[in-house]
């Protein structure tokens, strides 16, 4: 692949490099953003209302000052969340929403909620921990139609069917281009290598969506031209490897 495949996945590797200042520059053109823990979150009710969500990363950093907060055995990414709180790197934030799915993760939550200045803008999803129930579809049904009330109340407008429909068929093209630039992996000298792909996905949970889309859209479209024998990387055999 050439120039042009490069500078794109530059642009990706500089979003996951510079989450913040990237979220700032979205804010400074006046869009709300509400930060999630969990990948359960329902990032399409957030953004029908004109939300963008990003996914909460770590920074890899020491667990010193978040054993005070959260069992020490508890995994080091919630260490690790915990610790962004306290340390405010989120404070522009507009919301945070988490979904009762982990209690790892719940436990970081609520160390932004009691510790990090969040108490008047944070939502707890209620989820079922064992979802292939006959009561479970029922339940998040329910609860996805609260938060999204709580939503509506947050951003002052009705989300509408049709928003929620325009915000699932946004999502979902992402989630079709991202399978089919991991797809590029499975040639015997791919266009692309796993690290870069793995970049993108990274980056593309912490972006607008609409953006990310075409940007992915301009990556996928180089990378079919690609001679099937154009190899990227230094890796030796099998270029799947990440």
């Amino acid at each position: 692949m050439k120039k042009g495949p490069d500078a794109i996945i530059g642009h990706f590797r500089r979003i996951t490099d510079n989450t913040h200042e990237y979220a700032k520059s979205l804010q400074d053109k006046g869009q709300i953003l509400a930060g999630y823990m969990c990948t359960h979150v329902p990032e399409e009710i957030l953004y029908a209302a004109g939300i963008i969500p990003l996914r909460v990363l770590s920074a890899h950093v020491s667990q010193a000052m978040t054993r005070s907060y959260i069992h020490e055995t508890y995994c080091s990414f919630s260490h690790d969340c915990a610790y962004q709180g306290l340390q405010h790197n989120y404070d522009y934030l507009d919301l945070i929403v988490h979904s009762s799915s982990c209690i790892h993760m719940a436990e970081a939550f609520n160390v932004w909620v009691r510790f990090a200045g969040f108490q008047d803008k944070s939502y707890l999803i209620p989820y079922p921990h064992i979802i292939h129930t006959k009561h479970a579809g029922g339940f998040m049904v329910e609860s996805f139609g609260e938060f999204k009330e709580f939503i509506e109340k947050f951003v002052k407008k009705t989300i509408t069917d049709d928003d929620l429909e325009k915000a699932i068929k946004v999502y979902n093209h992402t989630r079709r281009l991202l399978k089919r630039l991991w797809e590029f992996l499975r040639r015997d000298n791919p266009p692309i290598t796993g690290r870069e792909v793995a970049t993108v996905t990274l980056a593309s949970q912490v972006m607008d969506k609409q953006e990310c889309n075409q940007m992915l859209e301009q990556l996928i479209q180089i990378g079919s031209r690609a001679r099937q024998g154009a190899v990227r990387g230094k890796a030796h055999g099998n270029g799947r490897r990440l």
